[in-house]
């Protein structure tokens, strides 16, 4: 529980387009493909998903999908927003 609030309080310091980029790594697309999903560029992207992985405390991709699905399942369906 004390694992999920810390990737909670992590994921609340996100801005809502890290949140879209997060969610869009979660579910395994690629850069280009975010980039093109969420209309910015692809070096855009990259800058987001570092902050992200920063902001989440993760070391890789692995560790910040892990983070992802210990968020709870109500707050994550809010990322889009």
């Amino acid at each position: 529980a004390q694992v999920a609030k810390q990737h909670t309080d992590n994921y609340s310091s996100l801005t809502p387009r890290e949140r879209q980029v997060l969610r869009a790594v979660a579910q395994g697309r690629l850069n280009k493909q975010i980039a093109y999903d969420l209309g910015i560029s692809i070096v855009t992207v990259k800058l987001h998903r570092s902050s992200v992985m920063r902001k989440m405390q993760a070391k890789s991709v692995g560790e910040l999908i892990r983070a992802w699905e210990a968020i709870p399942a109500d707050i994550r369906a809010n990322a889009s927003t």
